[in-house]
């Protein structure tokens, strides 16, 4: 049962919200990207980039991921679900599992993403700069991104903290004991 979805743009916080509240709180952390990974390797024959799979897959199909999942998660484990794209993804989720989880929209100065990635050291990320972590936010922002964000019933969180102890703290104060 998913419980909980966190979204956000690139490197806000999501990913390491999510391990930390399933070390913590002993939820089953889900990655949407993992999921659309897994059906762009599937069925992306066609797509030039997992990016553009992806737009065209929540244009065609929203309800791709919150599928798969709802197939493949354990139905007795509390789900946090970060990374989804879009309200039509949500809405999927609420009619798949027959609730409305809570939705947090993590989000931080571009400046601070960008730090982060670099941090990351994944590949690419090296080179990564304002102007592209701007191009990734357009092309999130197209998926339906800010729809999210500027729903009256999803909860906003600023994650421009430097310690991830600030950050779960605070997160887990806006959340409170509802997940």
């Amino acid at each position: 049962m998913v419980k909980l979805i966190v979204v956000g743009p690139r490197c806000a916080g999501k990913s390491v919200l999510g391990a930390h509240l399933e070390a913590r709180h002993k939820l089953c952390h889900v990655e949407a990207s993992d999921v659309m990974r897994m059906l762009f390797e599937r069925d992306g024959k066609g797509a030039e980039t997992l990016d553009e799979f992806a737009a065209r897959t929540l244009i065609g199909n929203p309800c791709a991921v919150p599928n798969e999942l709802f197939r493949t998660a354990p139905s007795h484990r509390r789900v946090v679900l970060t990374g989804l794209r879009s309200m039509k993804e949500i809405d999927c989720v609420r009619r798949l599992f027959g609730h409305s989880p809570l939705v947090l929209y993590v989000d931080a100065f571009i400046e601070v993403r960008v730090a982060r990635c670099v941090a990351r050291g994944r590949p690419g990320s090296s080179d990564h700069d304002a102007n592209r972590m701007d191009e990734d936010d357009r092309l999130h922002v197209s998926m339906g991104l800010n729809d999210i964000r500027d729903h009256p019933d999803v909860l906003l969180l600023e994650n421009n903290f430097t310690q991830l102890t600030e950050y779960f703290a605070a997160a887990e104060l806006a959340l409170g004991v509802k997940y």
